[in-house]
């Protein structure tokens, strides 16, 4: 699904941290000091709000104390701004297996259209946030029994391809609320602000009504505001909205890409009151942004269904720099701090290559875009039905702990016809490959790592063929496989030893690693 972008800049940070360290800024270069600066054109179609100052952003803390469990939210694509953090918590053991726990089956939308049938389940990304509630906290809209005999409830809020956003029990997938029900297929990642106040999502495919995104009272469900894609001044007729939006963890503010050429920034308590930017670069001509925004301090970065990656500064709202990525990037870009030096991981599928070309991961300096190194593959794009890219879909993970050096990311349909994919283990300050792992079928999912106590690492993944599995993370050694019986497509979480995935077709299943 390739669809349009826009471009602005702002504040950022959604994170289940305290921030307590000062408000520092990041000094990006000067205009001058990088080329390609001249060549963005940003356009503020009209303001509304009067913007705050950037803010700090602390990293999160990927972790949480074991002995409780009703800590570590995960409240957006991949846990933080820095798109880093989907796991929370540790193992209490080496692992040795994975096994099914709990299956919930979703509805089924079987509305056919120019865009195709979307049936339910949850597709690319999909990923499912992870919130406790704790006491007085405990939404009205709960069901009795979850309201009147728990005091603490950790739920999952995952949405669907059948248009529904679901909200279920961690431990055991029932149903915590009725479901809240959009009419189009949900393919990306909601947001929900560090006060668990208000949840954000956009839709994927337009079946029945208008397009938009929205933004909901999460504890009663209430529709707080609905923004009607595309906007007039878009420059892409595409109302799509697959990005998970940031929200600045001390002001509410929100930044929201969308795939019609426009993002949407403004603030959670006057929805209705937001400035609207778009962006050109003379050279490129395809708009869209399906990624996620990701962002350190005062600089957020972009990537675009053209092919750019884009780092704009919040201070001001200029752009920075870009740099060309060569094909489409719906990858999210990861950021990696190092010393207060922020370095950005993005990476590129093969779409506007044509069949066969060129996938790759890339690092990039943080502060003026250059390119440090990269690992390519060559993939091609192919489906007997629909289009099925390759190159990287999935977004790049950082390892932690013993992990720490190592980045991982997933190629799909591999060479010039294969449709296999292929995870690589590289190291992150160079880019030289420790080993990869060959996988049967291509995958799009976004890998996650699961840690012991002592810092092991265990690389857990899934791919088109039903198939999860759970590998060493330093040697790439399959643990276990288990198939699934529906395709893998959606981006997993997992908080301790359970892991939630959500399936093609009508699944959102549970997993234990053993």
């Amino acid at each position: 699904m390739k669809l349009p972008v826009s471009l602005f800049s702002f504040l950022f940070i959604l994170s289940s941290c305290s921030h307590s360290d000062p408000i520092v800024q990041v000094d990006a270069p000067k205009p001058a000091a990088h080329p390609n600066k001249s060549y963005i054109e940003l356009d503020q179609i009209d303001t509304f709000v009067t913007w705050k100052d950037w803010t700090d952003s602390a990293r999160v803390s990927y972790y949480f104390d074991v002995n409780n469990k009703y800590n570590g939210d995960i409240l957006t694509f991949r846990g933080n701004a820095q798109r880093n953090a989907p796991v929370r918590g540790y193992l209490s053991k080496p692992a040795d297996s994975l096994v099914l726990d709990w299956t919930f089956h979703t509805a089924i939308d079987n509305t056919t259209t120019s865009y195709g049938w979307w049936g339910g389940g949850a597709g690319w990304t999909g990923q499912p946030l992870v919130v406790h509630w704790r006491g007085s906290e405990l939404p009205d809209s709960l069901f009795a029994g979850f309201r009147h005999t728990q005091k603490t409830l950790c739920e999952i809020v995952q949405v669907s391809l059948c248009g529904d956003i679901y909200f279920l029990d961690f431990e055991t997938g029932k149903p915590t609320r009725k479901a809240i029900h959009l009419h189009n297929p949900i393919k990306g990642t909601p947001s929900i602000d560090r006060g668990k106040t208000t949840l954000l999502v956009g839709q994927g495919i337009p079946h029945t009504g208008s397009m938009g995104f929205r933004m909901f009272n999460l504890k009663n469900q209430a529709l707080l505001h609905k923004e009607i894609l595309p906007n007039k001044n878009a420059n892409r007729y595409w109302g799509a909205c697959d990005a998970s939006p940031l929200i600045d963890a001390y002001t509410n503010d929100f930044i929201w890409p969308t795939e019609s050429g426009m993002i949407y920034c403004g603030a959670l308590n006057e929805p209705t009151r937001t400035n609207k930017y778009t962006y050109r670069i003379p050279s490129c001509a395809h708009q869209g942004i399906e990624s996620s925004p990701s962002a350190y301090k005062n600089l957020i970065y972009f990537s675009d269904n053209g092919g750019q990656v884009i780092c704009m500064n919040t201070i001001n709202f200029q752009p920075v720099w870009h740099f060309n990525n060569q094909d489409d990037s719906d990858a999210t870009p990861v950021v990696d701090v190092v010393n207060e030096h922020p370095f950005v991981f993005v990476c590129n599928e093969v779409d506007k290559q044509g069949k066969v070309g060129t996938g790759a991961i890339r690092k990039l300096d943080g502060l003026t875009g250059q390119l440090l190194w990269e690992h390519t593959e060559i993939c091609n794009t192919g489906g007997a039905t629909k289009i099925l890219n390759g190159g990287v879909l999935a977004t790049p993970l950082l390892g932690i702990e013993q992990a720490n050096e190592i980045i991982w990311a997933t190629f799909s349909r591999l060479n010039s016809t294969s449709e296999k994919g292929k995870i690589v283990a590289l190291d992150k300050n160079d880019g030289h490959m420790l080993y990869s792992i060959e996988l049967p079928a291509f995958s799009w999912t976004s890998p996650i790592a699961l840690y012991t106590s002592d810092g092991t690492p265990y690389l857990y993944t899934g791919d088109a063929s039903g198939m999860v599995y759970l590998f060493e993370g330093l040697t790439g050694k399959l643990i276990h496989q288990l198939a699934v019986g529906a395709t893998v497509e959606s981006s997993a979480v997992a908080v301790g030893n359970r892991i939630i995935q959500p399936l093609r077709g009508d699944k959102i299943i549970s997993l234990l690693v053993k």
